[in-house]
């Protein structure tokens, strides 16, 4: 299974979308589940940056950017978590920026224009898949 540039990355910071630079997913939200399917996974969202899409008649539900319609990966329904689901992303559909450090995220966040880091996307039901 191959491995994608951020998926063992711990660093603080912001994981953008790699086509238009929007504001995805917090460091914070990085799940360590992501290792055992080779792409990074995310409990949560940033609130209205990733739109979802169902695949096919109860296929996988798609994560695509919400500003550009960029693919990022899926999304599965996941009791292991408290947010009830994980996002399984393509490293290569993110870029990451590097924060001073995890409490300070959304103050130095405000000061680069990214706004909302604290909200999240809210809970739909999706089809629960074994793997990404």
């Amino acid at each position: 299974m191959g491995e994608g540039a951020l998926l063992h990355n711990r660093a603080a910071g912001v994981y953008l979308c790699a086509a238009c630079a929007q504001p995805l997913f917090r460091s914070e939200d990085k799940l360590s589940s992501g290792a055992q399917h080779g792409w990074p996974a995310f409990g949560a969202a940033l609130d209205g940056r990733v739109r979802r899409r169902r695949q096919g008649k109860g296929g996988k539900v798609e994560v695509l950017c919400s500003r550009c319609d960029g693919h990022l990966g899926h999304v599965f329904a996941s009791r292991r978590y408290a947010s009830g689901e994980r996002h399984c992303v393509n490293s290569a559909s993110l870029a990451f920026e590097r924060l001073p450090s995890p409490g300070t995220i959304a103050t130095e966040a405000e000061g680069k224009g990214i706004n909302a880091l604290s909200r999240r996307t809210p809970l739909e039901p999706v089809v629960v898949q074994q793997q990404c």
